[in-house]
Parts: structure tokens; C-alpha cells; sequence
């Protein structure tokens, strides 16, 4: 498991977002980052998980109606999850 991989599945253990059939799905805002305005998205967002396999998928019909991803392969990308900490 790459450093990717870990950091989806820590962001899914963290959020407890594997739900009782294995499935993995939420609501998020989406921000895609393009030369000249950062776009802001609703969408479901599904994460498919195995040995093999780890992709997030963006189901929001709009971004690929813009041309934007609608789909990550997290062994192939360079994803960054660090947990927020709070204190009081």
C-alpha cells in the first residue's frame, strides 16, 4: 500500500465512512483549482477499495459536463490527508 492509498484509508477510518455493506460514500464540496478561478462543486463522492484498487469517483454530472476529473486513482496520484486536532 502505497502513501496514497494509506491516506484514503485513514480518511475513511478517521470519518468512519465505510458503511455496514462495505460500501464508502459521502457528500463533499469539490474544489478544482484552474488557472484562472478555483471551481466549487457539491457532489457524491463514492470510494471503491480492495487489494488492487483504490478510486474515488466524483458522481456530480456537472464536472464532467466542465471537462474536469471526475474519477482518481489513488495509487496513481499524490493524495495528502492529515487529521485536524483539536484542543481545547
Amino acid at each position: 500500500m502505497n502513501l496514497s492509498t494509506k491516506n484514503v484509508a485513514n480518511f475513511i477510518s478517521d470519518f468512519k465512512l465505510q458503511q455496514d455493506d462495505k460500501t464508502i460514500y459521502f457528500n463533499a464540496v469539490l474544489e478544482y483549482h484552474l488557472p484562472e478561478e478555483i471551481k466549487k462543486i457539491n457532489s457524491e463522492v463514492h470510494i471503491i477499495t480492495s487489494d488492487n484498487l483504490s478510486t474515488i469517483y466524483f458522481l456530480n454530472p456537472e464536472i464532467e459536463k466542465l471537462g474536469l476529473e471526475d474519477m482518481v486513482d489513488a495509487k496513481k496520484e499524490n493524495i495528502h490527508y492529515q487529521p485536524a486536532i483539536f484542543t481545547n
